[in-house]
């Protein structure tokens, strides 16, 4: 065997590697009490996400303690969606059947999914999505 055929026959072998290892998956979110898909929220990080859910928890139970306490409400329902920390941390939405490319975990993912988007408005966006949004087959 060659030298030039042995150089062949190992950049075959390494390309092919290359294309098992970036199977393609897809985002699957549930379906609403109406039927329809949301949208999956791409992450900076699993902190990022954290701190969404606590600030939007605190505003829900402020929201409840006012109206317990028979207090004017001192937020109006547009306050109770998610805001700063939550705009600051998301990268984007990716709709349902979006093409992803899972990547190696990583640490400011945790236990979140490191992922590589590859179709959508977010083309070429790296980020973080709950795993049981994952779906090695394009659901509709």
């Amino acid at each position: 065997m060659r030298i030039s055929d042995l150089v062949v026959a190992l950049v075959l072998s390494l390309v092919a590697s290359a294309a098992v290892a970036s199977d393609v998956w897809y985002v699957n979110n549930p379906r609403s009490a109406d039927g329809e898909r949301g949208a999956a929220v791409l992450w900076d990080s699993q902190t990022s996400q954290q701190d969404c859910v606590e600030a939007t928890v605190g505003r829900v139970q402020r929201q409840l303690q006012a109206m317990q306490t028979g207090e004017h409400t001192p937020y109006a329902a547009a306050d109770l969606m998610p805001q700063d920390p939550c705009a600051s941390g998301q990268q984007g939405t990716l709709t349902q059947g979006t093409m992803l490319e899972i990547l190696t975990p990583s640490e400011e993912c945790g236990s979140l999914t490191k992922v590589h988007v590859l179709s959508g408005k977010n083309t070429d966006r790296v980020g973080c999505m709950p795993g049981d949004r994952l779906s090695a087959e394009r659901v509709p």
